[in-house]
């Protein structure tokens, strides 16, 4: 403390945990962190009031009593930083990675903790905090009012390190969600994912919070979602606007012109069919999805297999607090408690009250057309060789084509052999039902051409 260097070479030197403060550096050459001036200067003042540290390696550093009061650290590397008694009383500590990182006794009343990086190697010991701010805009305070009493935030903060947290804006996509969820489980195996519980904080907005084991890089997994969320999601989007305009021309063409009708009708059908490339979330259901097109109007989907169910374990929903980890401010909305969309399960009943209202018609070939789709749903859920997922699916085509089947001759004409070409598409992978399926499909398509 307080040392004269002159023509000094710490190039090669261990500096861990070296406190400079007050010391004299002229002419030396530093390495690493310690290299940058502004980190540099920090170091012997510890005063850092109001400035913008944002992004900077202040890594491994002795930082003890140093006065970060209302600075911005965001995104910074704080690992393995000493931050004992430090002032960071208002400070932004957004995105910030804060692993090994001693914060004993340190001020952090009024920081801003979003989506920072944590695990049970970081010490709170005797921290100060009267309260914090879980959102870069500080309008979610934690308590929502009063103050943490001594020893609350440690408490609280050591939960923290245990989940591996998300928050969605105005909604989720829950086909984005299923994809990036998936990568997530796959690339890390060993980190012991599972669902621990998902909060409603109002206004669509989606708190999930997910078990991991207490040194997983959360901040690296977060990331890998996150970026992985919002590219497919932003894919979907486009997707979905195509079957939306798509939808929107063929409503305003005239019944008579047939010709036109057919080609929108087909590239109707392709736009759909890239769309269920992606397959329908196996761990959201029974939410409605509203999206905003490009026409400025919103147009609900519903996502079938879109409750948030765990694949992972046993586990029901349950409700908790947490550290708050941003995702995306998408234009996908999630409906109230009131609405809900088609539950997979509950396709089979669905297609069932199809079928029985298409037979309840005056149409003179309804009853042969009801035997058939009914012939259909028996071999699809009786077999043993698709998976629930091609079941579910199959099940909805089979659904629309018994919708379409009511239609007029005009409208449905060009939809339903691409409908039953998909369904078929589906049934093929269970190669015991290719030639039952086409024969009950070839007597469905005579009945339609008749």
């Amino acid at each position: 403390m307080g040392a004269i260097l002159k023509n000094c070479s710490f190039t090669n030197a261990r500096l861990y945990q070296t406190d400079w403060t007050h010391a004299h550096l002229k002419r030396c050459k530093l390495s690493d962190n310690l290299a940058n001036q502004k980190v540099r200067e920090l170091c012997i003042s510890r005063i850092g009031i109001n400035e913008d540290f944002s992004f900077s390696d202040l890594s491994v550093l002795n930082l003890i009593r140093v006065n970060l009061r209302a600075a911005i650290l965001a995104g910074a590397n704080l690992n393995g930083t000493n931050l004992t008694q430090a002032d960071l009383e208002n400070t932004n500590l957004w995105n910030v990675q804060a692993i090994q990182t001693d914060f004993s006794k340190a001020n952090l009343s009024g920081a801003c903790i979003e989506n920072w990086a944590i695990t049970s190697e970081t010490i709170f010991t005797d921290t100060i905090c009267s309260h914090i701010y879980l959102d870069s805009d500080r309008t979610e305070r934690k308590p929502a009012s009063g103050s943490f009493e001594q020893g609350d935030f440690e408490k609280l903060v050591i939960q923290f390190t245990k989940t591996l947290d998300f928050l969605f804006r105005n909604g989720i996509d829950a086909q984005a969600f299923d994809f990036a969820l998936n990568n997530l489980i796959e690339d890390y195996e060993q980190m012991g994912l599972s669902l621990k519980g998902v909060d409603d904080l109002g206004d669509g907005d989606r708190l999930v919070r997910f078990n991991t084991v207490s040194d997983a890089p959360k901040a690296e997994m977060h990331a890998q979602f996150t970026q992985e969320y919002e590219e497919m999601r932003k894919q979907l989007e486009a997707s979905r606007n195509k079957v939306w305009e798509l939808q929107q021309k063929l409503d305003r063409i005239d019944l008579e012109n047939k010709l036109e009708r057919f080609e929108l009708e087909k590239q109707l059908a392709v736009a759909i069919a890239k769309l269920e490339e992606r397959p329908t979330s196996q761990y959201l259901q029974n939410l409605v999805y509203y999206q905003t097109t490009q026409l400025g109007q919103q147009k609900s989907i519903y996502a079938l297999n879109s409750q948030f169910g765990d694949p992972m374990s046993d586990k029901s929903i349950q409700s908790g607090g947490g550290d708050i980890s941003y995702v995306g401010r998408d234009n996908l909305g999630v409906s109230g408690k009131d609405q809900q969309g088609v539950a997979g399960r509950d396709i089979s009943g669905t297609v069932t009250n199809t079928i029985q209202q298409l037979r309840e018609t005056n149409q003179p070939d309804a009853p042969q057309l009801s035997d058939l789709l009914e012939q259909l749903q028996k071999v699809v859920e009786s077999s043993e060789e698709l998976g629930e997922p091609e079941k579910q699916k199959a099940l909805e085509y089979l659904n629309q084509i018994g919708e379409m089947s009511v239609k007029e001759p005009a409208q449905k004409k060009g939809m339903l052999p691409v409908l039953l070409d998909a369904f078929t598409g589906v049934i093929s992978k269970a190669a015991n039902l290719i030639d039952p399926v086409k024969k009950i499909a070839a007597a469905i398509l005579s009945i339609w051409q008749a």
